[in-house]
């Protein structure tokens, strides 16, 4: 999993905005591996409140 890291706020004057997180998986020779990230995944998110 990829995570960005919280920054103290944009440099340019425009309203603050919560730092977007980017998760990638890339499965070879079994394609159910993805869709089970996936799953796996968002029941992570919502389990922890982090859904929009």
């Amino acid at each position: 999993m990829t995570r960005t890291e919280p920054t103290d706020g944009p440099d340019d004057g425009s309203e603050e905005t919560e730092p977007t997180i980017t998760l990638t998986f890339m499965c070879v020779r079994n394609a159910g591996r993805s869709q089970m990230a996936t799953a796996f995944a968002e029941r992570e998110v919502a389990e922890r409140g982090l859904a929009d």
